[in-house]
């Protein structure tokens, strides 16, 4: 199927006259990778790890942009160990992690008190350990520079989405699986992933047609 004829209309897709999702459409979860519900020309098929992806990279660059991190405060804040070289890297511009949505502060010798990660990330010491580790990763890659400077913008929320959406959840909530198409389609290019894979697909009657 073929749905770029539908951009800018998205609401075209769904017999309502509204992008967002009613609670009488049906969604499914597939595999625990992908949702499947019904539009006007078929069945629409979204990549979860894929739509998240998209999701946290444009939210992470409006953040950036706008200079309006989103924090998510952990649930028992703890300290993280580190070695003195990752140590001073995360430690050299903790306001430039700040505008990323991370609340780090010292604690004791080549350790860090994590208080707050970026949306996407979870709450749980296990994530805000996964959470430090991806910043690290794209620290290393890129410097803690690249956060403020505007030209470099994209390639760190690129860098940050891809880690957050790693950690997908096995299975959501059928109202988180309904938020997630919304968010998906509200944002400015819900097809492909900042790196340009397909985030979607449509099954037509004719496809379906095929196989059976």
């Amino acid at each position: 199927g073929d749905i770029s004829r539908s951009v800018g209309g998205y609401s075209e897709l769904f017999e309502s006259r509204s992008v967002s999702m009613t609670e009488n459409e049906s969604i499914i979860q597939i595999f625990g990778k992908y949702i499947v519900t019904t539009v006007k020309s078929g069945l629409l098929i979204i990549n979860i790890k894929r739509a998240r992806e998209r999701i946290f990279y444009e939210k992470y660059l409006k953040n950036l942009d706008d200079s309006t991190p989103i924090s998510h405060q952990v649930l028992f804040p703890s300290s993280i160990e580190l070695s003195p070289m990752h140590y001073s890297l995360l430690m050299e511009n903790p306001q430039a992690l700040g505008l990323m949505g991370f609340d780090i502060v010292p604690f004791g010798p080549f350790s860090v008190a994590v208080n707050g990660v970026p949306e996407g990330f979870g709450t749980d010491e296990n994530s805000a350990r996964e959470a430090i580790d991806a910043i690290l990763a794209m620290l290393e890659d890129t410097g803690s520079l690249s956060i403020i400077k505007a030209d470099e913008r994209q390639r760190v929320a690129r860098k940050m989405a891809y880690a957050a959406a790693a950690m997908t959840p096995k299975r959501l909530l059928i109202a988180e699986a309904r938020s997630l198409v919304d968010a998906l389609f509200a944002c400015v290019e819900p097809q492909i992933t900042p790196s340009g894979k397909k985030i979607m697909e449509i099954l037509t009657e004719a496809d379906i047609d095929k196989k059976i």
